[in-house]
């Protein structure tokens, strides 16, 4: 049996391309879609609602089918619409609303089935039809984006720099598909001409870029035609819109066949309080390949569709796009206090809205300052100590540096100073090396033009090398470009040396310190701990075994953390990106785990909850605890005000009692208060005492720091011809507990009982009153001080009432307080200072009450750590 012969090939109809196929496609959707939305009656569908959207009568727009546009009609059901809860379509079911829409519509009679008619007619005056305008007003580039279906990029961008499979970038080279941006507008001005028989304006063809007309380019005067011309705002587009967004509703899908067509259904829906019927379909327009350069080259409007949405992954995008840009501006020597037009890179800026709280601002600040403080970082002197870990070389010259300087020969000490200097210096100059290159040349400056090609036009477009060049180094910084270069650095030469072994300082290679300082050491056969980076014990006893220094383990070292940083700068090899960007290998994004994207909204992985707390500075830390439910913040100190102080100082003599005071001016602890401590006995294991004994003359004004919010301050001031007074000490908080104090002890025979002491307040009335009242009550701090003060306890005593009758005024305090001091002192003439066992102390227990160290309260006053006097 013989088979037929095939036909020739010359008989057989030449196969459609797979873009012919997807033009016509495209077409097709869009003739099927008008279609479907001018041929609907009120018979056609269920539901009980009648939704109507009418146009005006003196228009003569027309569709792409020729078809004037009329009253448009949609059945709708009831339960679905109300399930939708939105307070606007709600609305329109109220009687009298009900009522008014019938008669606008000339309905007194339903038709039958429908219960209610829905009148979606845009307002043709009033302030919600200013609204609605300033909302559909289309941004520039989305009146320009059909040109992305027209334009063809360079081959370079599907392979990206690296010419590697891991950075492959599918579609990148294409046009953006007809079916997505080449659908013409509603009020179609083709006069049928271009939309039902001209293909080619559905099909890529010979544009300069996704740009506006080039004046300069004769060739290119006729790549923009008059029908593609949009208006800005539409009242038939408007209208349709609305429609498609009810048919969207119904479930009859959703076709976003242009920028124009899906920005104004988005604000539609916006509009109409219902986007959850639209986010499917805009998702799927902005993250559809290569699609998803709308977003790298409006991030903007994109930012602003995402937040109103609720779309992350597009949020996320051009939020991190927009932080990079904006970075760099912050960066700048004279930054401007309005955001430039153009970024630095010359894309033209636009405008995403207002917001009570701008995330890219407080972004952009905070990536500001996390990468230029890495650039400070690599440029310190501590540059080693704080690059990375698994610096083991770097660790074995700072354990060695003691041992040199205590036991070794002045001739080691220089080549082991040297050698520290040396490393430093010339990583320091590594720094500054790729700091002051140039931009990138060869297949990556070939790749970011091929980029900007796409929206900035050829008569506006600088190179991105001289761009580069007028930025400063910390903006560079902001760039991969810095980092990239950084990277590069630790790539070995084919004889295996690397950039240390090759760099010099001072005129000499970093081989010659190193080996110099490796023979010094190794004939000095110094006494050395066992190194251990990581020691599994607590154990540093002495061993004969050398450990010389390495050059190359070093460089290894240093190099391999280099790396990393830069990696985890760069956002390489950490996380997969959920979004594939095209256009933005010049731009430093801020990686997804990165800081900056806290200010984003929770459910776009941010801690942004709409209170606005992740915008403000953090709460000060309250180690007691808040003092009070409310709205007012206590850190449970209280203290009102702040000063300087100024601290006498001296030597150290031995461990006993002969030493001198030293009260460091660094230290931050909540104190202040002066406590007897002769007396302290079995209770010692809760203070940490440090003894000060003898002082020529000693004048002391502190600054008692306390927590974050509110501060006190506590003057104290004793002059003696031999030294301080005795039995007084100064209780401080140690940070490493709530509960640890530390006292400082001073003579106990070197006050005189004439001088004694005083404490004065340093306002009057109000002030001191209000003073009084904080602390709360229940604080421990809070009861020390109204004792003092008033001269009474609470079970005796009233408030404002001394122990002899007197009204307590700011001046009968002052004298309660002096003549507390010297009835105190009477028991203890002999030694000069005030009886301590009249002192108390705080008490550890969870009361917070204050107790005498025999643990009686016989109501003698005390200076709680929160007092605000001058001491004589």
């Amino acid at each position: 049996m013989e088979w037929p012969s095939e036909p020739a090939a010359l008989d057989r109809p030449p196969s459609p391309s797979p873009l012919e196929l997807s033009v016509e496609h495209a077409i097709n959707n869009h003739f099927n879609e008008l279609n479907l939305l001018m041929s609907r009656t009120t018979e056609d569908g269920e539901g009980n609602v009648l939704a109507v959207v009418t146009f005006p009568k003196n228009s003569d727009a027309i569709a792409c089918n020729g078809s004037r546009w009329q009253t448009l009609w949609l059945r709708m059901s009831f339960p679905t619409l109300v399930g939708l809860n939105s307070s606007k379509l709600n609305a329109m079911f109220d009687p009298r609303r009900q009522e008014r829409m019938r008669r606008q519509l000339g309905m007194e009679t339903l038709p039958p089935g429908i219960d209610y008619v829905l009148d979606f007619t845009p307002p043709t005056e009033g302030s919600e039809l200013a609204d609605l305008t300033a909302a559909l007003w289309l941004p520039k580039m989305v009146k320009l984006w059909f040109l992305a279906g027209h334009y063809c990029p360079e081959e370079i961008l599907e392979s990206g720099h690296l010419m590697s499979i891991w950075d492959k970038r599918p579609l990148a080279s294409r046009s953006v598909a007809a079916m997505l941006a080449l659908g013409h507008d509603d009020a179609c001005r083709s006069l049928l001409q271009f939309c039902s028989m001209d293909r080619s304006e559905w099909k890529p063809k010979d544009v300069p870029g996704i740009v506006d007309v080039d004046p300069e380019a004769e060739e290119h005067s006729n790549y923009f035609p008059t029908f593609r011309r949009i208006p800005d705002y539409c009242g038939i587009r408007h209208r349709v819109a609305i429609m498609r967004v009810l048919h969207a509703i119904n479930g009859n899908g959703l076709l976003l066949n242009s920028a124009a067509r899906m920005w104004t259904v988005a604000q539609v829906a916006i509009h109409l309080e219902i986007p959850q019927v639209v986010v499917d379909p805009v998702t799927q327009w902005l993250i559809a390949p290569p699609n998803t350069k709308f977003v790298e080259i409006c991030p903007e409007r994109s930012f602003q569709l995402a937040l109103a949405l609720k779309i992350p992954s597009v949020l996320i995008a051009a939020f991190r796009i927009l932080v990079s840009e904006l970075a760099v501006d912050y960066a700048a020597p004279d930054p401007s206090p309005k955001r430039p037009a153009l970024t630095w890179a010359q894309r033209r800026r636009d405008d995403y809205g207002d917001l009570p709280s701008d995330p890219v601002e407080y972004a952009s600040h905070a990536f500001f300052e996390r990468i230029t403080g890495l650039l400070e970082m690599l440029r310190s002197n501590t540059v080693f100590d704080h690059i990375g870990t698994g610096l083991k070389e770097w660790d074995l010259l700072k354990q060695q540096t003691s041992i040199v300087h205590e036991q070794g020969s002045d001739e080691l000490k220089t080549a082991h100073g040297n050698l520290l200097q040396a490393l430093v210096g010339a990583f320091h100059n590594i720094i500054q090396r790729c700091l002051r290159e140039n931009a990138p040349l060869g297949r990556l400056a070939t790749l970011t033009a091929a980029q900007r090609d796409h929206y900035i036009s050829k008569h506006e477009r600088d190179s991105l090398g001289h761009l580069y060049e007028n930025l400063s180094h910390s903006q560079r910084a902001l760039t991969p470009f810095f980092w990239e270069s950084l990277r590069n650095q630790s790539t070995s030469n084919p004889s295996g040396s690397g950039p240390f072994s090759l760099s010099t300082y001072n005129g000499y290679a970093i081989r010659t310190y190193a080996d110099k300082y490796t023979s010094l050491w190794r004939s000095a056969n110094l006494p050395h701990p066992d190194f251990q980076p990581e020691p599994a014990s607590r154990s540093n006893h002495f061993t004969k075994r050398l450990n010389e220094f390495n050059i190359h383990q070093f460089e290894t070292e240093v190099f391999a953390a280099l790396t990393s940083l830069c990696y985890r700068v760069l956002g390489k090899g950490y996380n997969e990106e959920p979004f594939q960007f095209f256009l933005s290998d010049h731009l430093l994004l801020p990686s997804l785990t990165s800081p900056e994207m806290d200010f984003l909204p929770i459910w776009a992985g941010g801690l942004d909850d709409g209170s606005g707390g992740v915008f403000q500075a953090a709460i000060p830390p309250a180690e007691m605890g808040p003092s009070e439910p409310g709205p007012a913040y206590h850190t449970g100190y209280t203290i009102p005000t702040t000063g300087t102080r100024t601290t006498g100082t001296g030597t150290r003599d031995g461990d006993g009692d002969n030493t001198t005071m030293m009260d460091d001016d660094d230290d931050d602890r909540v104190g202040g208060s002066i406590y007897g401590v002769s007396e302290l006995g079995d209770h010692l294991d809760r203070f940490e005492i440090i003894s000060v004994r003898t002082a020529q003359t000693a004048t002391e004004t502190a600054t008692v720091p306390s927590m974050d919010v509110e501060q006190s301050v506590v003057t104290t001031t004793t002059t003696s011809s031999t030294g301080l007074g005795s039995g007084l000490g100064r209780l401080n908080l140690d940070p490493g507990g709530p509960n640890r104090h530390r006292v400082v002890a001073v003579p106990s025979s070197e006050i005189s009982s004439e001088e004694g002491f005083s404490l004065t307040s340093r306002e009057d009335g109000e002030y001191a009153d209000a003073m009084y009242t904080q602390p709360a009550e229940h604080q421990a701090a809070g009861r020390a001080l109204a004792r003092y003060v008033d001269g009474t306890t609470p079970d005796t005593n009233t408030p404002g009432t001394s122990e002899s009758g007197g009204a307590s005024s700011s001046s009968s305090r002052r004298g309660g307080a002096a003549a507390a001091g010297g009835n105190a002192g009477g028991n203890n003439k002999n030694s000069g200072y005030l009886d301590t066992d009249n002192f108390m102390l705080e008490d550890d227990d969870a009361d917070g009450g204050l107790k005498d160290l025999d643990d009686s309260d016989d109501g003698s006053s005390t200076v709680g750590a929160d007092s605000d006097y001058d001491m004589v």
